[in-house]
């Protein structure tokens, strides 16, 4: 029996203006898994990301969420069907706390619940624990990715997009996010994760798609994908299974 995807995106079509940037892209994450989008800037992982969180509206196409349509839906009711987004560069709030940035990602919670969940996921990272009254745009980037991370959690979301969760980070922190996302995963999350390093990507997921121009190009498990000579040559600098 074909066991049913968590997240289903069939033919999405999104257009910036004139320019059209998704050109029916189709993917299936199933409960359990971590998949993984890779492709080089401007093939459109960012942008598929943000098509199926509600960021930006799709021409066409549909995405389906646990059995249920949200194409298009806004952002706000996207979270509440419990599919959280963590995107690109943080985005965290720079002049509120530590301890307020995730109360501000609990905002689909009621009160009591958004500070109790806060009060769990300020222990997640001993370091967010230490500096919960810091301002969090005085974080070093780790920290920062990890608060991202940590606020994406807040809404209690069955299944976390990650939008380049290693960007700008050394690779000793690359090592840490990309176990935080396993540790994630054993822990019951689905992840769809999209990352511009492909190795870090590829050691942790099981299952990865490529994109370029828009369109998907190849899906496989991520073992086959890293085996494929173009994927070595364009995406993983000549040297297959590379891990982190």
């Amino acid at each position: 029996m074909t066991p049913t995807p968590l997240l289903s995106v069939r033919d999405l079509l999104v257009r910036y203006g004139q320019v059209e940037a998704l050109h029916g892209v189709s993917l299936n994450v199933y409960p359990g898994e971590i998949v993984a989008l890779i492709g080089s800037n401007g093939a459109g992982k960012s942008t598929t990301l943000r098509a199926i969180s509600g960021m930006i509206t799709a021409a066409s196409g549909s995405v389906t969420f646990a059995g249920q349509d949200i194409t298009n839906l806004r952002s706000d009711q996207i979270v509440r069907q419990r599919l959280a987004h963590v995107p690109e560069g943080r985005q965290i709030f720079g002049d509120q706390s530590v301890f307020d940035n995730l109360l501000l990602g609990g905002i689909s919670l009621e009160r009591r619940a958004a500070r109790t969940q806060a009060d769990q996921e300020i222990r997640r990272f001993p370091v967010l624990f230490e500096r919960r009254r810091q301002r969090a745009g005085t974080l070093s980037g780790g920290e920062q990715q990890m608060l991202a991370i940590s606020r994406g959690l807040m809404s209690r979301p069955r299944m976390l997009l990650m939008d380049e969760p290693s960007m700008g980070l050394a690779p000793l922190l690359v090592r840490q996010v990309a176990q935080t996302i396993l540790d994630l995963n054993a822990q019951g999350m689905t992840l769809l994760l999209v990352e511009q390093l492909a190795s870090m990507a590829l050691a942790v997921a099981d299952r990865a798609y490529v994109i370029q121009n828009g369109v998907v190009r190849l899906e496989g498990s991520s073992a086959a994908v890293s085996r494929n000579p173009e994927v070595v040559r364009l995406y993983l600098g000549g040297a297959a299974g590379a891990s982190v």
